[in-house]
């Protein structure tokens, strides 16, 4: 099976569910965003991997901030 496949998908998921405004977008990118900051660092993109690290912190963030509305 191919997960980056899967993750590809779920990531297209958050993005919809982000322009619904649906606060569950961030915990798709929480966990999709670790897996490819993971991913990246296996095959050695690492410029690429500190790129979805932030991504996750920012998915973090959002999770807790839409949380407080």
């Amino acid at each position: 099976m191919d997960w980056t496949l899967l993750i590809t998908i779920a990531s297209i998921i958050g993005t919809i569910a982000n322009i619904y405004k649906k606060r569950w977008c961030f915990i798709i990118w929480i966990f999709t965003n670790g897996f490819w900051c993971i991913y990246d660092i296996s095959i050695g993109a690492y410029s690429q991997a500190i790129l979805f690290a932030v991504y996750f912190m920012l998915a973090v963030h959002g999770l807790i901030k839409w949380g407080k509305k």
